[in-house]
């Protein structure tokens, strides 16, 4: 409920989200440092650089909110390195 809240609240559309899990678009994958269970998926849909954090555990999306201005410059150098 809460994810689905916020997909609303900031304008994300669900297929921007959905393309991110499925690794449709540039996305890069994190484990999480404070809780085992859940991935960080960074990934950048429709001009938007989008932060998805995802419950494997559950198969739930726990938020979604837009890059910081420092996640969005290691995403984008991440992307950099690993299209070469």
């Amino acid at each position: 409920k809460h994810s689905l809240n916020r997909l609303d609240e900031r304008k994300f559309s669900k297929e921007a989200i959905e393309s991110i899990l499925n690794k449709e678009v540039d996305v890069a994958i994190y484990p999480s440092t404070r809780d085992e269970d859940i991935d960080l998926y960074f990934g950048k849909c429709g001009g938007k650089h989008i932060l998805v954090v995802y419950n494997r555990q559950t198969s739930t999306i726990v938020t979604v909110r837009n890059m910081t201005k420092k996640e969005k410059e290691i995403f984008n150098e991440v992307m950099r390195y690993e299209k070469k």
